[in-house]
């Protein structure tokens, strides 16, 4: 709640709900009765245990972003009701999750409100990380004597979600991302 405030948003309820496809139908059509934005996380994947697809499916949703080309993050979708509620599905990993987020619920957040999408600024890494061959690759940053330097990848996805994480670095494909 207090990432979809800082992004402009407003949480009107939240409910817990396990993975079962009526439960999650019935979640979905509640929540669409009062919101103009539906955030989910967890069952964007093609287990038998998640069961968002389906269940938009039966409510007749159209998927606008069937999922993204970046790591992590990349289950995030976003799909329209009939009514013309839009959902924002979520990645169940923590960090996925909030990187699907800031890359599709920020700008559609903006776009609601009428606001504009914030701007994005280039900025050097202390060190060389090299890009994803497949995707665009989300690190998670931490400002030292104006250089950026990626949280440590030892720690847990929880851990580096909620650390000292000043902003995110987005290497595209292909590249290395050492700028001068």
């Amino acid at each position: 709640p207090s990432v979809i405030a800082m992004l402009g948003g407003s949480v009107l309820s939240t409910t817990r709900v396990g993975d079962d496809e009526d439960a999650t139908v019935a979640a979905l059509t509640t929540a669409a009765v009062v919101a103009r934005l539906v955030v989910t996380t967890g069952g964007t994947g093609h287990s038998s245990a998640d069961h968002l697809r389906s269940s938009l499916a039966r409510l007749g949703a159209t998927i606008v972003i069937p999922a993204l080309a970046m790591r992590p993050g990349a289950p995030t979708m976003l799909a329209q009701l009939p009514g013309g509620q839009l959902v924002l599905c979520l990645a169940g990993n923590p960090l996925a999750a909030l990187m699907g987020l800031f890359s599709v619920g920020g700008p559609v957040l903006a776009a609601l409100s009428g606001r504009s999408v914030a701007s994005t600024h280039h900025i050097r890494l202390a060190i060389d990380v090299a890009g994803s061959p497949t995707a665009t690759r989300l690190l998670p940053y931490s400002l030292s004597e104006r250089l950026a330097s990626p949280t440590a990848r030892g720690r847990s996805c929880r851990q580096r979600a909620r650390g000292a994480v000043a902003a995110v670095v987005a290497l595209a494909e292909k590249r290395e991302s050492h700028w001068n």
